[in-house]
């Protein structure tokens, strides 16, 4: 099992801000869609950083042999 990779803001939380700043569905379907975008390009930022520190690692441990 590898690192934890953080998941999508609930979408039932999004409901529940729309709801309560009175969004329109149209300003809702925004929101979903921009939320969705920023989840995708956040969990791809995260797992990059991930990928680069395990490289780290296995560099300094090659080096140290």
């Amino acid at each position: 099992m590898g690192p934890p990779v953080p998941g999508n803001i609930p979408w039932r939380d999004l409901r529940l801000w729309a709801d309560t700043h009175d969004l329109t569905r149209g300003q809702f379907m925004m929101l979903d869609i921009c939320v969705r975008k920023m989840d995708e390009a956040y969990r791809d930022w995260v797992r990059e950083r991930q990928d680069r520190e395990q490289e780290i690692t296995k560099a300094q441990q090659r080096k140290a042999s």
